[in-house]
């Protein structure tokens, strides 16, 4: 029974993993226009008077994830 109800645990936590990572993609920052979340980091980006190093905004920004480097990549007015 124990191993019955082990197995059952290991089902659900795959399972809750398997929606958390579905609830990500539809957040509705992923339905934000690249132009509109570039114009954002430009502006944050801007408001910083640290050099560029580890902290700053736009290297904070394109470490979030691979789409959000791709547009901080291609927005040389953040850097």
């Amino acid at each position: 029974m124990e191993v019955a109800l082990q197995a059952a645990r290991n089902a659900q936590g795959a399972y809750l993993k398997d929606v958390n990572g579905h609830n990500a993609l539809l957040a509705p920052i992923k339905q934000m226009p690249f132009d509109i979340l570039s114009l954002i980091f430009q502006a944050v980006a801007q408001g910083s008077s640290e050099p560029v190093s580890p902290a700053h905004p736009s290297t904070v920004i394109s470490q979030v994830c691979s789409d959000w480097r791709r547009i901080a990549l291609e927005s040389p007015s953040i850097w």
